[in-house]
């Protein structure tokens, strides 16, 4: 009972979580990147359309103290991704992993975005706490030592559909995504280091 109990927390707060980001979409006229990111180069359709899409992550810091706070004072902290080749229908899953642990704790977003060109999405991207059996996402804290690794991927619906033989990619579980042989148009990681 009390393991149930703890398991329909931990799916509330996620579900809480991911819906959390998803509305936090915003749609950025330019973006102007501060702080630690990292960008990724274009990729190329096996159509000969060229996907060219911006990715990067944002963090104030690339090392933490255990229990110090990531804060939104100088940069925010975010997954930021930005297209700037041809339009498709884009599935984003952002993720945040903590090195020698097989849990994720990751989230997906449908977007349209990707069919205008030069329009920025964004996600919270914040402290994670990732154990044996369970992670939490979008905490204010690490609370552990450890080598932590975030990872933004975007893929083109299409693929995913194909893929996963689904109508379409609303409702779609990022890790069915992550486990499935579909390959993303891009994708970019960064680590971050807790002492």
């Amino acid at each position: 009972m009390k393991r149930k109990k703890i398991a329909l927390i931990i799916v509330g707060v996620l579900v809480v979580v991911f819906v959390a980001a998803f509305i936090s979409m915003q749609i950025k006229k330019s973006s102007t990147e501060q702080g630690a990111s990292t960008n990724s180069p274009p990729n190329q359709a096996s159509t000969g359309e060229e996907y060219s899409l911006d990715l990067s992550i944002t963090l104030p810091k690339t090392n933490y103290e255990v229990g110090e706070k990531v804060s939104y004072e100088d940069v925010r902290p975010e997954y930021i991704s930005k297209n700037l080749g041809k339009s498709f229908s884009s599935y984003s899953i952002y993720s945040c992993k903590r090195e020698g642990y097989p849990i994720i704790c990751s989230g997906g977003a449908t977007g349209t975005g990707m069919k205008s060109p030069n329009l920025d999405f964004s996600y919270a991207a914040m402290a994670c706490r990732v154990y044996t059996t369970h992670s939490l996402c979008l905490v204010d804290s690490y609370d552990e030592a450890g080598t932590y690794i975030y990872e933004l991927f975007v893929y083109d619906c299409e693929d995913i559909k194909q893929e996963l033989e689904v109508d379409s990619c609303y409702g779609i579980n990022a890790a069915d995504v992550l486990s499935s042989n579909a390959e993303p148009v891009d994708s970019i990681s960064k680590t971050i280091t807790v002492s």
